[in-house]
């Protein structure tokens, strides 16, 4: 499993046995007998940097990579979890599309587009919104999926909204992101943990 911050990861962290992380690229990995938490960093570069050296070291079935998000359809709301089915990249050609991750919560399946910058106004918010009419907004989930695919990785990526990318961004980020992480453990939780 693959994150950018170790926040969004503390309650997989917490429900499994205790043990060491060690630094990998810009990040952390967590290795379990049949599980790796690794925390890639924030943003494209370190993110994929960190993966890259990952996938050297490891050759993993499947990569589920989870984390928070912010929302550019005005149509959700915070606190959502969503599969992402489809990625694109600020600025990139390609399209990225990948399947549904199923469970007890089949969740709705949306649109993602990983940007260099947070986005943290309502004019950004709005243009990105009628650029690309993406669901949600990201910066890492593209770069991480693109790697993991051309490394033939079957590829997963659960996002949670924490903000509406809006001038209020950080602050909304600030009270939501526990819970949001909560509830992305609450549906993997069957799925991860023995």
């Amino acid at each position: 499993m693959v994150s950018a911050l170790k926040a969004e990861m503390e309650p997989f962290i917490k429900a499994l046995p205790k043990v060491e992380s060690f630094p990998i690229g810009s990040g952390t990995l967590r290795n379990y007998d049949y599980l790796h938490l690794l925390n890639c960093g924030v943003g494209f570069h370190q993110a994929s940097k960190t993966l890259e050296i990952y996938l050297q070291q490891y050759h993993p079935a499947q990569l589920i990579i989870i984390g928070f998000a912010g929302a550019l359809n005005p149509a959700l709301e915070i606190n959502s979890l969503f599969n992402v089915t489809k990625i694109l990249g600020e600025g990139e050609e390609t399209k990225l599309k990948l399947p549904s991750l199923k469970g007890k919560n089949d969740l709705s399946n949306v649109s993602l587009l990983t940007v260099k910058k947070a986005v943290t106004s309502v004019t950004l918010k709005n243009q990105l919104w009628q650029q690309y009419q993406t669901d949600l907004v990201d910066m890492e989930a593209y770069y991480l999926a693109h790697l993991s695919l051309q490394n033939n990785i079957r590829t997963y990526v659960l996002k949670g909204i924490t903000d509406l990318a809006t001038d209020s961004a950080r602050k909304q980020f600030k009270e939501n992101y526990v819970q949001v992480r909560n509830k992305i453990f609450d549906v993997l939780k069957p799925l991860l943990l023995k």
